[in-house]
């Protein structure tokens, strides 16, 4: 029996925010989404680029990091484990800024002074990059199903590992090698 696209589709995605929402281990749920989304940026792509809004009023484009290793963090103020991942996300910062890594998050729906505002109270002198998609546009660009989702691009543009779920600092580190 043939079953249509759409039901498979569907249920692929049903199981996916079912397997992230119990708490299952955040790689098999990111192996889930990059097989199951022909249309999101996935591992081997080249990454979407985009010019984004700061939360410090400047403007920041993803292809001004070109020759330089980025981690890309999705994230928003409502979502508990984001919040647990900026102190983490501001200490690989400034570990890693001798080595030429970028870490740029990304806030999704949130305008750019409460995204400030947010930040700062989290991480009083903080100095990875918070820039703001309040259009949605790069949110609807990468795919985005859950949060925090992040990204690792190496040198070149393309993107070489992904994860979905909290991002700690040991964390990190355990994707930063596929960039670096």
């Amino acid at each position: 029996m043939m079953v249509p696209r759409n039901i498979v589709g569907t249920g692929l995605f049903m199981l996916t925010l079912f397997l992230v929402a119990c708490g299952s281990p955040a790689d098999a749920a990111t192996s889930l989404i990059q097989k199951g989304d022909p249309y999101g940026a996935k591992v081997g792509d080249l990454a979407p680029t985009f010019t984004l809004p700061t939360a410090r009023g400047e403007t920041v484009a993803l292809e001004n990091f070109r020759g330089r290793p980025v981690l890309l963090y999705f994230w928003a103020s409502w979502c508990g484990s984001c919040t647990y991942d900026l102190p983490d996300i501001e200490k690989v910062t400034r570990q890693e800024a001798a080595n030429d890594l970028v870490i740029l998050t990304v806030n999704v729906g949130q305008k750019p002074e409460f995204v400030e505002r947010y930040v700062r109270e989290t991480v009083p002198d903080y100095s990875f990059i918070a820039a703001t998609d309040t259009t949605l546009e790069t949110f609807r660009r990468y795919r985005i199903l859950s949060f925090p989702s992040s990204f690792f691009v190496d040198r070149q543009g393309t993107i070489r590992d992904m994860r979905v779920g909290r991002l700690s600092e040991k964390t990190i580190y355990e994707h930063l090698a596929s960039i670096q």
